[in-house]
């Protein structure tokens, strides 16, 4: 209802259905209202707050700038600094909700005062709350968009211990030694896979992790509609870490396949989703994918680029290059994989990107690339590159899954979606990480069978704007009952 008063030019939005319903689930609404200032000493009540929430959460899932494409691009930020929040049709900064009434009374908002107003009767619009229960989703084979869109090392040697197989999703290593002794073990789940009834969980998955990458991609993209590809190698972590920001800034899905051959799956996922003359990023040198991966995709019609140094360290920094200059540089070790999976999500978020560290230690090439960038802020991940570089901003846990959980926080501070994926087996989180970045969620680190103290804290804490959560890899990654005790903390 728009409805303008005689006296002044009130405007009330109200009654927006008592919830928005779209791809981006039922999103339940006050009345929303905005005023004009004209006349002084008409009574007023307006709240902006949820002006902000309906208009935040919508531009992720619509063509808000009219390209024809759902993409970051669209996604609508708090456009002023606080205290600037003057105009109550914009999208306020957090601190500068507006209300307003005669008395001056926040409690009387967001219902209208019409006591001033001749014959007027005050009113309560509240509409009543909606409940809704959203199903579970598993995509195999998933369709592009029913999450929504809001549309960055090559070492020569195996990976370090801890990697495993590309025949496998799931998560075989045993548990790293920083797992928390503390978990909440939900391994005996309930044995039908079916989600808590309000929860709305997604679970991306193949039979293994290079099928995994291709739901991801198909999740992401419709045909034709990647902007390039990223393609990575499945059994080593090494020359992957700093890729998600990079697929993002293209437009690309992150794919994995064996370091030998293209993967079969992942030339037809290419056919699908890039147009002809598209553009593929093979990360890491020919001893991580073989030279005849370049002459096969040249023969599908595609341009490639190798993007690779003389360790995985140089790699990152050829990486960054093939991004457009960061705002931010994010920096983990690239000795280990978990904090700069966790970093990448993060990344793009803060438009920046991941360099890798050499443990405690800032490689010659990584500390190049921070001189001729000394105006982007520097963030740590994790413990080893907070002490690689000590004058960065600290991000870093006890452990593996509570840094992600400080990273979620640090740049995300009311997600919609989360992405959960196994934290001691890297595959997953290496490919979802571009989805991720690409849906502006964040990924957090979980074990297999077990829901870490830290992670359950932060989806508690974060139940009211969390309307939705992603799954990386299959059963063997993570349990049906750990996705469905996440569900529940959630509702």
């Amino acid at each position: 209802d728009l409805v303008a008063h005689e006296f002044g030019h009130c405007l009330t939005i109200g009654h927006v259905g008592d919830g928005l319903e779209g791809s981006w689930g039922a999103l339940p609404s006050n009345d929303i209202m905005a005023y004009s200032s004209d006349p002084p000493g008409l009574n007023k009540c307006v709240s902006t707050l949820d002006v902000e929430g309906v208009a935040l959460r919508m531009s992720k899932y619509l063509d808000v700038n009219g390209d024809g494409v759902v993409g970051r691009s669209d996604q609508l930020f708090a456009n002023d600094a606080a205290g600037e929040g003057g105009n109550p049709f914009q999208v306020q900064h957090p601190s500068d909700h507006l209300y307003a009434s005669s008395t001056g009374a926040v409690e009387q908002c967001p219902q209208p005062d019409l006591g001033l107003l001749p014959a007027a009767q005050r009113t309560d619009w509240t509409p009543t709350p909606i409940q809704t229960s959203a199903p579970t989703r598993t995509f195999s084979s998933p369709r592009t968009a029913d999450l929504g869109t809001t549309p960055r090392t090559s070492r020569t040697e195996p990976a370090p211990t801890g990697s495993s197989p590309a025949t496998s999703d799931g998560a075989t290593s045993p548990a790293p030694a920083d797992q928390p002794a503390g978990d909440v073990d939900t391994s005996d789940g309930t044995s039908d896979g079916a989600a808590p009834a309000d929860a709305s969980i997604t679970r991306v998955e193949g039979a293994d992790r290079i099928a995994t990458a291709v739901a991801a991609s198909r999740l992401a993209f419709a045909p034709g509609d990647a902007g390039a590809a990223v393609i990575a190698r499945a059994d080593q972590f090494a020359d992957g870490l700093a890729g998600t920001s990079l697929a993002v800034s293209h437009s690309a899905p992150t794919l994995l396949t064996a370091g030998s051959a293209l993967d079969p799956r992942v030339a037809q996922e290419l056919r699908r989703a890039l147009p002809a003359g598209g553009q593929v990023f093979l990360l890491g040198g020919p001893a991580a994918l073989a030279p005849q991966l370049d002459a096969e995709l040249q023969s599908m019609g595609y341009r490639v680029s190798r993007l690779a140094g003389a360790d995985r360290f140089e790699t990152s920094v050829r990486i960054a290059a093939a991004q457009p200059r960061p705002q931010s540089i994010l920096l983990a070790t690239g000795q280990n994989y978990a904090d700069a999976l966790a970093a990448g999500a993060a990344a793009v978020q803060a438009d920046g990107l991941v360099l890798l560290t050499d443990g405690d230690t800032v490689p010659p090439a990584v500390g190049d690339y921070l001189s001729q960038n000394a105006d982007a802020p520097r963030i740590a991940i994790g413990g080893p590159a907070a002490l690689a570089v000590p004058g960065a901003e600290n991000v870093a846990g006890a452990d593996r899954f509570e840094t992600s959980v400080l990273v979620a926080r640090r740049f995300f501070p009311s997600p919609n979606l989360v992405g959960l994926a196994s934290g001691i087996s890297f595959a997953d989180a290496l490919s979802g990480g571009a989805l991720l970045g690409r849906l502006g969620a964040p990924l957090i680190l979980i074990a297999p069978d077990q829901l870490p103290d830290s992670v359950s804290r932060y989806l508690g804490a974060n139940r009211v704007s969390i309307d939705n959560l992603l799954v990386l890899g299959g059963e063997s990654a993570i349990a049906t009952g750990v996705a469905n005790a996440a569900g529940e903390l959630v509702n």
